[in-house]
């Protein structure tokens, strides 16, 4: 329990509890078990101490005042104890997916699996853009029947195209594949080609090389070995994403 800090409706401070010791601890134990056992709480903790807090500017204007509620401190004790025996139980049943709320994790490591694994199609692509479009458009507080060109809405929020975003990644991606001198599985993947199993009937399904291949052909791993001629040709798959977008 931290010192020196407001009491609540009960004008019991910390510092009270924390000199009271063991006669305090016992009462505290007892009105804890009771609470757990009967569901009903002290009328106490139903209250709050409400003050306000100068922040800034004129001091006359109540506008510069903030309002916060001080709590009984047994009732903030009460909640912590409550907290650290359903935390560990809570944390074990989170399914992995909620990332976001389990102790040590956030929604980072979600993020970091789909900006390394999210297999990119045409339609995904295109996905994007509409939802890039809506969040710029909800930025600048716009809706579609307001009529205003993206061309407009870009030079306001000086955004990068998603599209041509993905392209450069990508390009960048295949040049740093293709200069790696050890045996990786990044430039092993992308090297194999399948020796047994049966092709399935209708078109073959497109590569991930296969963008790379129409604009630099196949000798597109020669090329990247040279760094700034191939970030010089980026434009060129930019073009053509942007053109089937």
């Amino acid at each position: 329990m931290r010192k020196n800090k407001s009491p609540g409706p009960d004008d019991i401070t910390n510092d009270v509890l924390l000199i009271a010791g063991e006669p305090a601890l016992d009462y505290l134990t007892k009105c804890f078990n009771e609470t757990l056992k009967t569901g009903k709480i002290p009328t106490s903790w139903e209250e709050a101490k409400i003050i306000v807090i100068y922040k800034k500017g004129d001091p006359g204007d109540i506008k510069n005042y903030r309002p916060i509620s001080l709590l009984s401190h047994s009732y903030k004790l009460f909640t912590r104890l409550l907290q650290t025996k359903m935390e560990r139980v809570l944390d074990e049943n989170q399914p992995k997916e909620q990332a976001g709320f389990g102790k040590g994790f956030s929604t980072t490591d979600h993020i970091h699996t789909l900006n390394q694994t999210w297999s990119m199609t045409k339609a995904v692509g295109q996905k994007l853009r509409v939802a890039q479009r809506a969040m710029e458009r909800k930025m600048l507080g716009l809706k579609l029947t307001d009529k205003i060109s993206y061309k407009e809405i870009r030079n306001k929020t000086q955004f990068s195209d998603i599209a041509q975003y993905l392209a450069k990644q990508k390009w960048k991606w295949a040049g740093h594949v293709s200069r790696i001198q050890d045996n990786r599985w990044t430039l092993r993947v992308t090297e194999w080609q399948p020796r047994n199993g049966k092709r399935l009937r209708r078109r073959q399904a497109r590569r991930w090389r296969d963008d790379i291949v129409r604009t630099m052909g196949n000798t597109w791993t020669r090329e990247a070995k040279d760094r700034e001629e191939w970030r010089r040709g980026a434009e060129g798959l930019i073009l053509q994403w942007m053109a089937e977008a």
